[in-house]
């Protein structure tokens, strides 16, 4: 029957494929646990009008899935020798903060900072990394200058990618390290959804790079850069690592 069914497309120039599942594994039950205890404690403050009201949405937004992708972006920054410990660390865009949280535990020395317009998060973010200083401040507005930048899931967002990805860089000290991370495009299926209010991005995904396109929307942008360093996380996001 198979064999029938696999002729029958090939005469429409189709095929059958066999989809490998990625093997993503599980973050610890006592992180999972404390996470969640201080979810309960931020909502019962929040008012019930808000969507940040909900530990269900919230941990919906910060997923199992979600705490193993900064996990393993921690990994990759020890594996390609990216020192934390004793830097001066920013997260643009950290929304929950859950990846200074990661941060912190890997390096307990690091001078930590947050940044994001959701100032309500940001409440969070302080519950969940009490030892990082959160600022409700746009990537545009950051003066600071940092050894160590973090920007994960946003470039997907903004409407001027590569504008954005300029201003990153200006943050990072010479010698420093720019990580990033982007949706791999291929699988991508997140519509674009609204425009935010300042029309500087959308809720959605409006840009897609690919394993390939990536490194060269790099490259292009950042010819200042001493090296760059691209690969896929256990998640399936795609990472990159720049030195300047």
């Amino acid at each position: 029957m198979k064999r029938l069914l696999r002729r029958a497309l090939r005469a429409f120039g189709l095929e059958i494929r066999r989809v490998s599942r990625v093997w993503i594994p599980e973050p610890e039950v006592d992180e999972i646990e404390a996470v969640e205890q201080i979810m309960v404690g931020f909502t019962a403050d929040q008012p019930s009008s808000s969507p940040l009201s909900s530990v269900r949405e919230l941990r919906s937004y910060l997923s199992d899935g979600r705490i193993v992708f900064f996990d393993d972006l921690i990994a990759i920054c020890d594996r390609l020798g990216v020192e934390l410990d004793d830097r001066q660390v920013a997260d643009i865009g950290t929304g929950t903060g859950y990846l200074l949280r990661a941060v912190d535990r890997r390096a307990p020395s690091a001078e930590l900072h947050g940044y994001d317009t959701f100032a309500e998060m940001l409440e969070l973010a302080r519950l969940l990394c009490p030892r990082a200083v959160f600022e409700p401040e746009s990537l545009y507005s950051i003066e600071e200058k940092f050894e160590v930048v973090f920007c994960t899931e946003m470039l997907e967002h903004v409407v001027h990618p590569d504008e954005a990805l300029q201003h990153l860089s200006r943050l990072v000290l010479p010698g420093g390290v720019l990580v990033l991370t982007v949706p791999d495009g291929r699988k991508d299926r997140e519509p674009a959804k609204e425009m935010r209010a300042d029309g500087t991005a959308y809720w959605g995904h409006i840009n897609f790079w690919s394993p390939e396109s990536w490194p060269i929307f790099l490259r292009r942008e950042l010819p200042e850069a001493v090296g760059i360093e691209v690969g896929p996380l256990v998640t399936g996001k795609l990472y990159a690592v720049i030195r300047f």
